[in-house]
């Protein structure tokens, strides 16, 4: 099971903010800001934020459990795959559902071949970009633990050391 601390959802929001104000400001320097419906930002903030939550839970799968059925190599090129198929079918599901808006007009739609390819490496990019981002926070809490533990040890190694010295000296006390 997941452990919600570990996932380090702060991290996902701070990504997600991140993203959808790229977007905005994107927008806003095609001139295409003003056309857009004030709700149609909080349409595709859902889009974006169920598109990295997919992504964001999946590689945590990963990257936090020990899978027998998967090689620690193997296991990140899975991950990226999984994600990336699952948020291509769920993102297409949203654009069937979801109403018609001003954005997805400037965008690409699921026409023809070459526009799925598009929203397959879209959510190629979507996948990757979670990754590194979970990844880094991954490492760099274990590299946190590791060093923590080592000064652990390294005091304990300390104390033994002293009392055997204080024996040394005093073997009688």
């Amino acid at each position: 099971m997941l452990d919600v601390q570990k996932l380090s959802l702060k991290w996902y929001l701070i990504l997600t903010v991140l993203l959808a104000s790229a977007t905005t400001l994107s927008l806003g320097l095609r001139e295409i800001l003003g056309s857009v419906r004030w709700w149609e930002y909080f349409q595709y903030m859902l889009q974006l934020s169920i598109t990295l939550v997919i992504c964001w839970f999946i590689h945590g799968f990963f990257l936090l459990n020990k899978l027998t059925w998967v090689n620690n190599r193997s296991k990140h090129v899975v991950s990226n795959a999984l994600a990336t198929v699952v948020t291509f079918v769920i993102v297409f599901g949203l654009y069937q559902i979801l109403p018609e808006t001003r954005l997805n007009n400037y965008g690409v739609g699921y026409d023809s071949v070459s526009d799925c390819m598009i929203h397959l490496i879209g959510a190629f990019l979507a996948s990757v970009v979670t990754y590194f981002v979970f990844y880094s926070i991954y490492t760099s809490t274990a590299l946190q633990t590791s060093r923590l533990e080592n000064e652990i040890l390294e005091q304990a190694h300390l104390r033994a050391q002293l009392m055997s010295l204080q024996q040394q000296v005093s073997p009688f006390d």
